[in-house]
């Protein structure tokens, strides 16, 4: 898999309309989904050039600390290139993933 992975973050700040540094990830990761997660947001699988794998992991951004935090939620199996949408609790009987 090609380039473009990064340690460094960078978010959006949707009341300024402005972009900001974020804190820096423990190792470089490209194609990972996010998504908004009660005040915070996940950064979810991804890819990354040490080995040429892919994660099941879930990382979470620690607005009180400016960290990440990985979670210890995991994918079903690696994924990379996807989407995410948080959805109700009770949905989760009718997925299938």
């Amino acid at each position: 898999m090609p380039g473009f992975l990064f340690t460094r973050t960078i978010f959006f700040l949707d009341e300024s309309l402005t972009w900001r540094p974020g804190p820096a990830l423990d190792e470089a990761i490209s194609f990972a989904a996010s998504v908004q997660f009660e005040d915070s947001f996940l950064l979810i699988g991804g890819y990354s050039n040490r080995n040429h794998e892919s994660f099941a992991n879930v990382r979470q951004f620690d607005p009180s600390t400016e960290t990440w935090i990985v979670r210890p939620e995991k994918l079903n199996g690696p994924k990379i290139s996807m989407a995410a949408v948080l959805v109700p609790e009770d949905y989760v009987n009718f997925c299938h993933y």
